[in-house]
């Protein structure tokens, strides 16, 4: 008796979420293409979409999701020989979406920026009473005495300073701790805000665009942008955009050269 043996390559998995709220897309509808081809996804329950026998070649896949902006994203194999590509892709819900809550958009044009996100300051989500260095373990004071924490991308915010140190959650420890995936660089406050990060788009040209939900509460935002290779941060009220602008990056200036020849003896040197 023979028979066949049909081989399955498990390729990308990706995990969609709400940027403005880092929890799953409620969406009914949502679409996967690379190129004018449709993708076949299979849901896997928390957000995750798994794809199989899609090739290692890379490629950029595009993502339509009821109620939010579609996006668009490479899908690289460079640093996966073997195994699935995984990705976190933070959908952007549209103006007109009003599940969840009204959106408010902050939007505008800054030459040569690259990045831009933001963190609440007047809702955080916990705060950090202890780091353990050694094994990469953050200790939490959690108004709920539990963690939650639907996303991994967030920051430890310096109220000082008005900047913020970012951090990805690996896993959850116990009750009131987390394992962060790499060790904080920067010395913290003790009591220090740790809030989720919100990512928001730039293009090409330096046009941005980051939402947040409006909660009717204080709008407080602590923005975090790279422009000219540099990074930024300003503080931010939703409720009140009307002629905010984003500071421009100090201007980089080249050193120029100093060329001198060599000098006889007593001779001062003279610049080229």
């Amino acid at each position: 008796m023979s028979g066949s043996f049909i081989h399955v390559s498990l390729d990308v998995v990706v995990r969609l979420l709400d940027t403005t709220t880092g929890r799953v897309p409620t969406a009914n509808l949502i679409r996967f293409y690379r190129g004018k081809e449709e993708l076949r996804a299979m849901y896997k329950g928390d957000g995750c979409f798994a794809f199989i026998n899609l090739g290692r070649e890379d490629f950029l896949m595009r993502i339509e999701a009821e109620g939010y902006e579609a996006e668009e994203f490479p899908v690289s194999f460079a640093e996966k020989e073997y195994g699935a590509v995984s990705l976190d892709i933070f959908l952007m819900p549209s103006e007109n979406e009003r599940r969840g809550g009204r959106v408010i958009s902050f939007t505008g044009k800054l030459p040569r920026l690259s990045s831009i996100e933001a963190v609440s300051l007047s809702m955080p989500v916990c705060s950090i009473s202890e780091f353990n260095e050694k094994d990469n373990i953050m200790t939490l004071f959690l108004p709920s005495r539990r963690i939650v924490m639907e996303s991994v991308h967030y920051a430890v915010v310096n109220e000082t300073e008005n900047t913020y140190e970012r951090f990805e959650v690996e896993n959850v420890v116990s009750a009131v701790s987390v394992r962060v995936k790499k060790p904080l660089e920067h010395e913290f406050p003790m009591n220090a805000p740790v809030s989720r990060i919100i990512f928001g788009r730039v293009d090409a040209k330096g046009n941005f665009l980051l939402r947040v939900r409006d909660s009717g509460k204080e709008l407080h935002y602590l923005i975090r942008y790279v422009a000219n290779d540099t990074e930024l941060f300003q503080e931010v009220d939703f409720h009140a955009l009307e002629e905010v602008e984003l500071k421009k990056p100090p201007r980089k200036t080249a050193k120029r050269a100093q060329q001198t020849e060599p000098q006889a003896d007593g001779e001062t040197p003279q610049e080229a």
